[in-house]
C-alpha cells in the first residue's frame, strides 16, 4: 500500500490537500518540495541524492509545490508559470544521466484550483540498488531514514548489495520451486492430461523485499472484476486459486493468487496432433500469455501494488514437441523443442502499461518463445513491432 492508498495517476489535488489537514510529517518514504531544482550543480547533486535514496531504500515520493514548516505540509502553493511536461523531461534526463545503474521513477503534473502545477514524483524500491550518483564524476551512495537521506558508509553498502543480491535469488527460486512442482503435478487443483504446459508468474519485487501480504477474504469479493467470470474460486494455504474446470475432475487452467501479491497462470490446452506429429498452439500461446500479463497487472494495479514487476514465461512438457505455424500458413515447422522446461528469460516492467496493455512489453519473451521453436522472432508483430493479429 502507498502512502496514498492509491497508484500514482490517481492522485489528485485532494490527496495533497489531505496531507495539509492530516498534518503528515515527511518521512521515509514522502519529501516536500516548495520549489524545483535549478540547473545549478548543487541543485542537481541534492535532487539526485533524493531520488536514489528512496530507490536504495522502500521507495517513496518528492512532491514539489508543497510548503512545509519542521517537517509539516502546511499550503500546497504549486509552481508559478512552469512548462510541467519541459520540466518532466528535464528531470528525467537529469535521473537518467547522473544515477547508475538507471532507476526507474514516474512524473505526475497535477494542475491546480489556483492554476499553478505541483509535480508528483514517485520512485519505486529498486530491484537494481544500490544506486549511486555519478554527476560530474561523483561516486555517492544514499538512502533515506525517517529524518531524510545520508550517505551510506561502506558496511551499509555491503549490506545494501547483499540485500539486492538475496532479493533477486529469492525472486528465481521461487520461480524454479513452482516450476519444479508444476512439473511433478503438485498444484493447486488437478490439472488435465495435456502434455504442454504453459505458466506464466507475475512478481511484484515488493513481494519479497517486504512483508506486503493480500487480504485474501477482500480478493475474493473481487477477483472476477480482473480475471473474468468464467473461474471457480476457493482459499488454500497460498492464498486463493481460480481455476476453470473442463469436467468435474479435471481443470485446464488456473490462477494461484500468492498472499505476498505473486500470481501464477497455468493453461493445458496447448498441444494438438498434426501431419508432423504432436505441435505447440503457438498463437493460443502469445494469446493467453498476453491475457493473463495483462489480467494479472490490472489486479495488481488495482491493489496498489508498486512496481517493479517481473513476468516469468515458462513452457513444460514440449521436448520433441512441433511449434505449430499461425493459422494463416496451413501447415506446421520442421523445427521442435530441444528440451521439456522452456525458461524464457524474465521481463522486467518498471511500470504498469498505462492503457493496461502489455503486448508491446512482452514481446521479448513472445519472440523467445518462438526462438525455442525454432524461428528467428514472433510472426505477431508487424516490422515496427507493433502487435497485428486479433485474438482468436
Amino acid at each position: 500500500m502507498t502512502i496514498f492508498g492509491k497508484s500514482l495517476p490517481d492522485i489528485d489535488e485532494d490527496d495533497l490537500l489531505a496531507l495539509i489537514s492530516n498534518k503528515t510529517e515527511e518521512r521515509k518514504t514522502l519529501d516536500y518540495k516548495l520549489k524545483l531544482p535549478t540547473n545549478s550543480d548543487k541543485d542537481k547533486k541534492d535532487f539526485l541524492a533524493d531520488v536514489s535514496s528512496f530507490a536504495n531504500t522502500g521507495g517513496g515520493y518528492l512532491i514539489y509545490g508543497m510548503v512545509e514548516k519542521n517537517g509539516t505540509a502546511t499550503q500546497l502553493p504549486g509552481l508559478d508559470g512552469i512548462d510541467p511536461d519541459g520540466e518532466i523531461l528535464r528531470l528525467e534526463q537529469m535521473i537518467r544521466e547522473g544515477i547508475a545503474p538507471r532507476l526507474t521513477s514516474s512524473t505526475k503534473p497535477l494542475q491546480l484550483q489556483n492554476g499553478n502545477f505541483a509535480l508528483i514524483i514517485h520512485i519505486p524500491q529498486s530491484y537494481n540498488s544500490p544506486h549511486m550518483v555519478t554527476y560530474q564524476g561523483a561516486s555517492r551512495f544514499y538512502a533515506r531514514q525517517s529524518n531524510g537521506k545520508y550517505q551510506l558508509d561502506v558496511q551499509q553498502l555491503r549490506q545494501a548489495f547483499s540485500f539486492s543480491a538475496t532479493v533477486a535469488e529469492r525472486i528465481r527460486d521461487f520461480r524454479l520451486e513452482r516450476i519444479a512442482r508444476i512439473g511433478s503435478d503438485e498444484t493447486p487443483v488437478p490439472l488435465g492430461q495435456g502434455k504442454a504446459k504453459l505458466v506464466v508468474h507475475a512478481i511484484p519485487v515488493v513481494s519479497f523485499s517486504t512483508s506486503f501480504l493480500f487480504d485474501v477474504a477482500g480478493i475474493s469479493k473481487t477477483y472476477n472484476q480482473y480475471f473474468g467470470q468464467r473461474f471457480d474460486c476457493r482459499f488454500n494455504i497460498d492464498g486463493i486459486v481460480l481455476y476453470e474446470s473442463s469436467d468435474e475432475k479435471q481443470v485446464k487452467t488456473y490462477y494461484q493468487i500468492f498472499r505476498n501479491g505473486c500470481i501464477e497462470f497455468v493453461y493445458t490446452r496447448l498441444s494438438y496432433t498434426d501431419i508432423g506429429g504432436l505441435a505447440l498452439r503457438s498463437l493460443k500461446a502469445e494469446e493467453e500469455i498476453i491475457k493473463s500479463v495483462a489480467s494479472s497487472l490490472i489486479f495488481q494495479k488495482v491493489n496498489v501494488i508498486q512496481p517493479p514487476t517481473i513476468i516469468f514465461v515458462s513452457l513444460l512438457g514440449v521436448k520433441g514437441m512441433i511449434f505449430g505455424l499461425p493459422q494463416s500458413h496451413w501447415n506446421i515447422s520442421s523445427s521442435c523443442f530441444d528440451r521439456d522446461t522452456i525458461l524464457i528469460p524474465e521481463v522486467m516492467l518498471d511500470n504498469y502499461p498505462d492503457d493496461n496493455n502489455p503486448t508491446y512489453l512482452m514481446k521479448p519473451a513472445l519472440d523467445a518463445m518462438w526462438n525455442a521453436g525454432g524461428f528467428p522472432g514472433s510472426e505477431s508483430f508487424d516490422k515496427s513491432g507493433k502487435w497485428y493479429r486479433p485474438f482468436q
